[in-house]
């Protein structure tokens, strides 16, 4: 999937309004561009993503939310 800054000027704000419904509470998205456009590399369950160099806490919080209900992630 791919997607540009469109009309919203956001990365990705316009994949996320088509196809967000199907995604899970909270996930980890790869992204990166190419000719100058964002892409998605790759989409994937907070549990299944290596933390790498990212904040343990925040990190933890992600993979928390994920396994909660939708309705509870608070934005």
């Amino acid at each position: 999937m791919a997607a540009d800054q469109g009309r919203s000027g956001q990365p990705g704000a316009e994949l996320l309004a088509e196809f967000g419904n199907t995604l899970s509470s909270a996930i980890v998205v790869d992204a990166g561009t190419a000719d100058g456009a964002w892409l998605v590399i790759e989409a994937k369950a907070a549990w299944a993503s290596g933390m790498y160099t990212a904040d343990p806490q925040r990190a933890l919080n992600v993979v928390l939310q994920a396994a909660g209900p939708a309705k509870a992630v608070i934005p």
